[in-house]
């Protein structure tokens, strides 16, 4: 190996190491996607569809194998798409409406209060019975 240049052991020259900030997130997500997935189920239920209706029912070469992997990967796609939407993301308990803050916070409440309770002891400690 030369002094002037350094390389790794394939005679390329090594990669930099990775910046922290380089791997973190710029923006956090505006929107999420909810799918339902019970009605993607009852889709793909459904018989009578034309994109696998005109899947081959004797498949024999790898054309056929590929055009019906294809056309069943296009279809479960589009079902999912079809039953998926966009929602904004709430990233915190503000964005929910006043009653329902309200009805969180009484729920969470006494919880709240039970954490700072110290119990006393419910009695002295106890030998094992079959010390000796």
């Amino acid at each position: 190996m030369y002094r002037d240049s350094p390389k790794s052991q394939f005679g390329s020259p090594p990669s930099p190491p990775e910046n922290r900030a380089s791997r973190r997130r710029t923006a956090p997500h505006k929107n999420k996607t909810i799918t339902s997935w019970r009605k993607v189920s009852l889709l793909l239920e459904e018989t009578d569809t034309p994109i696998l209706n005109n899947i081959p029912d004797n498949i024999e070469t790898t054309d056929e194998i590929d055009y019906a992997i294809g056309a069943l990967t296009n279809h479960i796609a589009t079902v999912i798409e079809d039953s998926s939407r966009e929602v904004p993301a709430a990233d915190s308990r503000r964005k929910l409406p006043e009653d329902v803050r309200v009805l969180l916070k009484a729920k969470t409440q006494p919880c709240v209060a039970r954490a700072h309770i110290r119990h006393a002891k419910i009695g002295p400690v106890r030998e094992l019975s079959n010390v000796k």
